[in-house]
């Protein structure tokens, strides 16, 4: 019978091994995932963005797993950028507004 120090490497490695097979099937952002400006494979995640640690850009996730050509991806930093050059969309709310509507155009374009 193993004694309790093997018991417990064993229930150790079988702990690590249960972790790593999480962490690589349950991954929101696929492996092959690039940066649309820069290519880099290196990203903070966020809740609904990515950071790349390279060009310092945020994307939201849902456009990289979108049907967008990665040339046309904008990232957080440019999509405000746009915005701030309409000063009806300056307010919350109707940028909310805004984008609901934009996000129900594009379903029923989809349909």
């Amino acid at each position: 019978m193993p004694d309790s120090k093997n018991i417990f490497i064993l229930m150790g490695f079988i702990l690590l091994l249960t972790n790593l097979l999480i962490v690589m099937f349950i991954h929101p952002i696929p492996t092959d995932s690039r940066c649309p400006n820069c290519h880099s494979r290196a990203f903070i995640e966020y809740e609904e963005t990515i950071e790349c640690t390279h060009c310092g850009l945020k994307f939201f996730k849902e456009f990289l797993g979108s049907e967008i050509d990665k040339e046309n991806i904008l990232s957080d930093q440019e999509l405000e950028g746009i915005f701030d050059s309409f000063p009806e969309l300056k307010d919350e709310k109707a940028r909310e507004r805004f984008l609901k509507s934009i996000k129900k155009d594009l379903e029923d374009l989809h349909e």
